[in-house]
């Protein structure tokens, strides 16, 4: 789905009046970080848009990928078409390597080992 939606910038954790306080700052940060980060593309005569690579690389869009445009949505907003069969032979496709394993294995195994800072480890 193509949302062009801020990207995470800090993962901060406030609490009480501290919240309150800089809400308007981080949202403040929030809208210029948007602008910052937005893409542009130009529409043509012919109705079309080139989708900037930033954009393309994101969200792994490739030359033949088919868009469906929500024209409900106040704003432009598509998503990718995913072939049903094509989704539907993967399924299952690691029962046996993950067979036994828990969640926090799974992730591992599919994602690689993941350091969490030190500050982050003790939190939980």
């Amino acid at each position: 789905m193509i949302l062009f939606q801020p990207r995470p910038f800090c993962n901060l954790v406030l609490a009480g009046n501290v919240e309150q306080q800089l809400t308007p700052y981080l949202h403040s940060l929030l809208i210029k970080h948007t602008l910052d980060a937005m893409a542009t593309a130009t529409l043509t005569s012919k109705g079309q848009i080139t989708i900037p690579v930033e954009v393309r690389t994101r969200l792994r869009l490739k030359p033949g990928h088919v868009l469906e445009f929500d024209e409900t949505a106040p704003f432009l907003k598509a998503r990718r078409v995913i072939d049903e069969a094509d989704a539907r032979a993967v399924l299952g496709s690691a029962k046996e390597a993950l067979a036994g394993k828990s969640v926090e294995e799974w992730l591992e195994w599919l994602r690689g080992p993941v350091e969490l800072p030190p500050d982050a480890a003790g939190g939980r």
